[in-house]
């Protein structure tokens, strides 16, 4: 939410940057069953530019990364200084590409019953540390559970929802 209306072409520069165009997302992984979709991030400056991460839940995170990857591939292929890049970060094993200004930064790793696809390894240390028990989920936060409660997921008329922890509004 901007104070003015003007478009920014915000997400297009995430999709660019991402290797993800949403409409060719939505293509592609039609026959991957993914039961929910959450988007995380370090701040809300999204029109500056922030971490980003988009979580997938799917029963088949295997199958859901190798097309993620594939769809990332195409989507750069021709770009001049892109780079492939293997590696770990807090023992989450991911595959990305990424170009030396961060025009292109995607990287893609399996958490159990997930999928996960970010512009940051920051995000994805985070996202580690959740996963190994050292840092605390969203879904344990008190403000979490009190609105979870007060909008029950799988409701018929729930079709997204939102929540900004109370550190995050402090910071």
């Amino acid at each position: 939410a901007e104070p003015r209306v003007e478009d920014a072409r915000i997400i297009a520069k995430y999709e660019r940057q991402l290797g993800l165009s949403i409409g060719d997302a939505a293509r592609v992984l039609k026959g991957v069953p993914i039961r929910s979709l959450a988007v995380t991030g370090s701040d809300l400056y999204f029109l500056q530019g922030t971490d980003l991460a988009i979580l997938l839940e799917t029963a088949e995170p295997e199958q859901l990364a190798t097309l993620l990857l594939a769809q990332i591939g195409l989507s750069t292929l021709g770009d001049a200084g892109t780079e492939w890049e293997v590696g770990e970060v807090g023992g989450l094993a991911y595959r990305g590409v990424r170009t030396a200004d961060r025009a292109r930064s995607s990287y893609v790793a399996r958490l159990p019953g997930a999928v996960v696809v970010t512009n940051s390894l920051y995000q994805l240390g985070r996202l580690a540390s959740v996963e190994q028990g050292k840092s605390p989920s969203i879904a344990s936060l008190p403000e979490y559970t009190f609105f979870r409660a007060r909008y029950v997921r799988g409701d018929e008329k729930e079709t997204a929802f939102g929540m900004l922890s109370d550190a995050a509004i402090r910071r």
